[in-house]
């Protein structure tokens, strides 16, 4: 059972780290410049890792669209002219050698809209970011302080740039974090394994997990409360 600590509230497992109703699951820049084939980073054929998460990304929304859980999309946004870019953003761009003008994600393009197999629904909130972290410049924090959240569970691309980054501050917030380790990707397969360790060293244990692991907590989760609520009726009828 989860105890408090210092005045903080401390969970004990993953089925209280992430119970539905103190969660929120925060898609990371499933774009179709990273994620589709077509898209920009597809024509080069440097993809293919970033389109197998999008099936367990879909799993996972649909199981948290169920439950009602607070579904939060990240939207990576460049501008023509390069105006949303830091020097040391461009800087490392030119170091690698891959040029630096805003090829991806150009706002309002096709390119920059999150793919059709995990399409965010009217409910859902979109969140534009022009840095890696979902929380820098943006809303991310008062949108999920708003609505309770304790705990993020965090998916999308690329592991060891904006998913890194968004868990990161999460987590210098207050947030518990929560990473189903086949919802996420990173092209390059070293900083892929370098990320995981560093994410098991820092969650809780239990807490870099897979996504039917996560489905399996919420399912029990909706059972549990869907056989209380019969219960929880009756008493209130009782005290009527």
């Amino acid at each position: 059972m989860a105890f408090r600590f210092w005045g903080k509230e401390i969970p004990e497992s993953l089925e209280e780290t992430a119970h539905p109703s103190r969660t929120a699951l925060v898609v990371v820049d499933l774009q179709n410049d990273f994620a589709h084939p077509d898209g920009y980073f597809g024509k080069g054929g440097g993809n293919a890792r970033g389109t197998a998460v999008l099936e367990p990304n879909r799993r996972l929304i649909e199981g948290a669209r169920r439950l009602s859980i607070p579904i939060v999309y990240t939207q990576k946004i460049r501008r023509p002219d390069g105006s949303t870019d830091t020097a040391p953003f461009l800087a490392k761009s030119l170091q690698r050698g891959d040029g630096a003008e805003p090829l991806y994600c150009l706002q309002d393009t096709w390119g920059a809209k999150i793919c059709d197999a995990v399409a965010p629904k009217p409910e859902d909130i979109l969140v534009s970011k022009y840095h890696r972290s979902g929380f820098t410049g943006s809303d991310l924090d008062f949108i999920l302080r708003e609505r309770g959240v304790k705990t993020v569970v965090v998916t999308g691309l690329a592991l060891s740039g904006c998913v890194e980054g968004t868990l990161r501050d999460a987590y210098e917030l207050g947030y518990f974090g929560v990473v189903p380790k086949d919802c996420v990707a990173d092209y390059d397969p070293a900083a892929h394994e370098r990320v995981l360790q560093w994410i098991e060293h820092m969650l809780l244990r239990d807490h870099l997990t897979t996504s039917d692991r996560l489905l399996e907590v919420w399912s029990a989760t909706g059972s549990a409360e869907s056989e209380a609520a019969p219960t929880r009726r009756a008493g209130a009828q009782q005290r009527g």
